[in-house]
């Protein structure tokens, strides 16, 4: 999204199938914050974060005044800087309040378990996931990827914790998740976490919970859904039809701008 008299205001380091980056660019674009999306592989944008002390996570959002890292942290900054009415955690204290503590209990839920499940049934098939993995990219990134490809799976099999035991642990995590959104959603007994209508609150959901349910409006790139293993497609289709799967599309739905 540019700027309609300039340049961006704000870069950001990417990764266009990233849950995470999916969660910040949608919140940058609802706040109306002029940015331009600078795309990387996964594993090689470390090169790019690195560069601007960003650490080693995507995305990083460079502004004049420093370094925004960390989903917290960016979904924070944002925040400072929305309009009202379009606030990440809500308007009132009370909705901040409660909306801040229930997204610290579900972020580790959906952060690495999510990704680390979805890659771990994905990476094997390099016809899939290396248009997804490529997708904007620099040249020499893709020339990387494609021409090493068993290499590179490897090493981002092993950075996003490849260890038997944790893939082994990543559906129950994920599950715990799901669960939660269910609970709160039936608690709250509204159509979304933010009452009638969705708020920022439902933003962030849908979009950490984008790799259980590939929202057709995603605005990055997903996988489609027929070329990925069955165990991955039945996931998917588990995770849609129940309440809070049925939130995050209905929010993509009712939200989602075309990036």
């Amino acid at each position: 999204m540019a700027a309609l008299n300039g340049s961006p205001s704000y870069r950001m380091i990417s990764i266009v199938v990233s849950q995470g980056c999916e969660l910040a660019r949608w919140l940058m674009e609802r706040a109306g914050l002029p940015f331009v999306e600078q795309f990387h592989a996964p594993l090689l944008h470390v090169l790019a974060t690195a560069r601007v002390n960003g650490g080693v996570e995507a995305p990083v959002v460079v502004t004049p005044n420093g370094v925004w890292v960390t989903l917290m942290g960016i979904m924070e900054a944002i925040d400072a800087r929305s309009p009202a009415g379009r606030k990440v955690f809500g308007e009132s204290e009370g909705d901040r309040l409660e909306n801040q503590a229930f997204l610290a209990r579900l972020m580790p839920l959906f952060g690495d378990p999510l990704r680390r499940y979805v890659y771990h049934l994905v990476l094997p098939i390099k016809t899939v996931m290396y248009p997804l993995a490529s997708a904007g990219a620099p040249a020499w990134e893709r020339a990387v990827v494609y021409w090493f490809y068993p290499v590179w799976r490897v090493l981002l099999s092993r950075a996003l914790g490849d260890a038997p035991a944790d893939i082994a642990a990543a559906p129950g995590i994920i599950e715990q998740g799901m669960a939660l959104v269910d609970a709160e959603l039936a608690r709250r007994a509204s159509p979304y976490l933010a009452g009638e209508a969705p708020g920022g609150i439902d933003v962030v959901v849908a979009a950490l919970m984008s790799p259980a349910v590939f929202p057709p409006q995603y605005g990055g790139r997903l996988p489609d859904l027929a070329d990925v293993p069955s165990e991955l497609r039945d996931f998917v289709t588990r995770n849609r039809d129940r309440p809070g799967g049925r939130l995050a599309l209905a929010t993509y739905v009712s939200v989602r701008k075309p990036s």
